[in-house]
């Protein structure tokens, strides 16, 4: 019985160090670090100011999924991710500009994503605002009437632009005449003195004055008096202020991209 007992307990221990061997202990798995790279992207307007918040779509193109997550950028312009080595399709945007390319991220290395953002200004030379009531805003369900000087650029039916407003200052004087148009609107003609100083205070700048998206309904290029005019009609996003008598310019935003990598 002594001996039967012991032989037992030798089966048993080989048996329990065979299945030791087998399968590791939870104690002795290290996980398996997944190789990484940086992508960085970083945004900007080329005045130099940073494209806060603006939305970061990224998509590994080996990848099965359609819609992937969106990101921002920080106050800085920036975003930081940690991605798989792989090649990515990037989309940078917001409600002035859309931009998308292809990069390579690698494992160890930073991939860096420049998105420089800059502006197409045209000032108008007529404006037809129209108001509804004595709000002093010219109402969303309104049209706006724009001529701008007739160049390389060309605005078409179903292009976005955005309104600014400025106005025009020298010596204390306003250079922006406003005359009362039919059906409760009010014309707004820009005139700037030959030879003079003109501060343009940007609309940006003026406090609670956003500038307003705006979509293009009709353009129509009409030459007068030897001047090339190319005559608008926008349907304004939202309400426009009319106080101050203001000059109004157009703003369009496109996007240039360049893709550097470094080592860490």
């Amino acid at each position: 019985m002594i001996v039967l007992t012991i032989a037992l307990g030798a089966v048993s221990l080989g048996f329990t160090s065979s299945l030791r061997g087998a399968f590791q202990s939870k104690e002795n798995i290290t996980p398996k670090a997944q190789p990484q790279g940086n992508l960085m992207v970083r945004a900007f307007y080329a005045s130099g100011a940073p494209v806060t918040n603006a939305t970061v779509l990224t998509r590994n193109l080996a990848s099965s999924v359609i819609f992937p997550l969106p990101y921002h950028t920080d106050a800085s312009g920036e975003l930081t991710l940690l991605e798989p080595p792989g090649q990515y399709g990037v989309t940078v945007k917001n409600d002035q500009f859309q931009s998308s390319t292809i990069l390579q991220v690698s494992e160890g290395n930073t991939t860096q994503l420049d998105v420089n953002v800059s502006q197409t200004i045209r000032a108008s030379v007529f404006n037809e605002l129209r108001t509804t009531g004595t709000s002093g805003f010219a109402p969303p369900w309104e049209q706006v009437v724009v001529a701008i000087p007739a160049n390389s650029v060309f605005y078409r039916p179903g292009d976005t632009v955005f309104i600014q407003r400025f106005l025009s200052l020298n010596g204390g004087q306003f250079y922006v005449t406003t005359l009362p148009g039919p059906n409760g609107s009010f014309i707004v003609v820009q005139t700037v003195p030959i030879n003079e100083s003109v501060t343009f205070f940007r609309f940006g700048n003026v406090p609670n004055n956003p500038e307003i998206k705006a979509d293009v309904v009709s353009s129509d290029l009409r030459v007068e008096k030897q001047t090339g005019l190319l005559w608008l009609t926008l349907q304004i996003g939202s309400f426009l202020p009319l106080d101050l008598s203001p000059g109004l310019q157009l703003v369009t935003y496109s996007a240039s991209t360049q893709v550097s990598t470094r080592a860490g």
